[in-house]
């Protein structure tokens, strides 16, 4: 068996006196999707943004590449973070610049690359998710299902071994909805990619999930295959997967 690629290790988070994860044991695996969901509040976007960094814990370890993530120096937290992408909820791309530019930004932060090299590798990713004819377009002038896909190049500029996504379908129709599914499958078979991913979207689950994790009251319900979901014998996440809602 593969060794995990992320390792979670006694992880709280309190915000204040509000205790919103408790004591959080987890392995992610490499060349898995696995999808985190739970019901609204349960601390979905928060385990996410704990295991990327942007949420310091209370107390517990997070080791990524089978080195400690958490208390890394400045150096070596920044070499980590150069191998891992993130997708926002809300694309989080920059209004005042093209989205040619908005993809290039990780490469003009953390490479050394000259212009023409950059160009070439932004068109490259631009092609790769379908928005060639938008390199040149503000994010304004793209529809909710283009600035996705544009955000979600900017994330796999540097060729990332993980990739995070936070409700990559959120706000978006069915349609376009299973287009990006297509998409993500595809960037995981073709790069060996690691994806971990935030939803609530019970058809876009099934469609790209290897693994799920099921979050109630701070803790992890369940975790396991989707293929075992339904028979895991456990009422509250049985029921999510029959009815489609919280």
């Amino acid at each position: 068996m593969s060794k995990p690629l992320i390792n979670i290790k006694d992880i709280t988070v309190r915000f204040g006196e509000k205790t919103v994860l408790d004591t959080i044991n987890l392995d992610i695996f490499p060349n898995e999707i696995t999808v985190i969901l739970g019901e609204s509040g349960c601390g979905k976007t928060t385990l996410l943004k704990t295991i990327t960094g942007l949420i310091k814990p209370a107390s517990g370890s997070i080791h990524i590449f089978g080195e400690p993530f958490d208390g890394a120096d400045e150096s070596k937290h920044d070499r980590m973070l150069r191998r891992m992408g993130v997708l926002f909820q809300n694309g989080a791309l920059l209004n005042s610049v093209s989205v040619r530019d908005n993809v290039a930004i990780p490469l003009e932060q953390h490479s050394r690359m000259d212009p023409d090299l950059i160009a070439r590798n932004v068109a490259v990713k631009l092609k790769w998710v379908g928005l060639s004819e938008a390199e040149y377009l503000l994010p304004s002038e793209l529809s909710g299902g283009m600035r996705k896909r544009a955000a979600l190049a900017r994330a796999i500029i540097l060729d990332p071994e993980i990739l995070f996504c936070d409700e990559p379908s959120a706000g978006l129709d069915p349609v376009t909805s299973a287009s990006l599914d297509q998409l993500i499958l595809t960037i995981k078979e073709q790069f060996n990619m690691t994806i971990l991913v935030v939803s609530h979207e019970l058809a876009s689950i099934h469609r790209i999930a290897d693994k799920v994790i099921y979050l109630d009251k701070r803790k992890i319900l369940y975790n396991g295959p989707l293929a075992a979901v339904r028979t895991c014998g456990i009422e509250t996440v049985e029921n999510f997967f029959r009815t489609g809602s919280f």
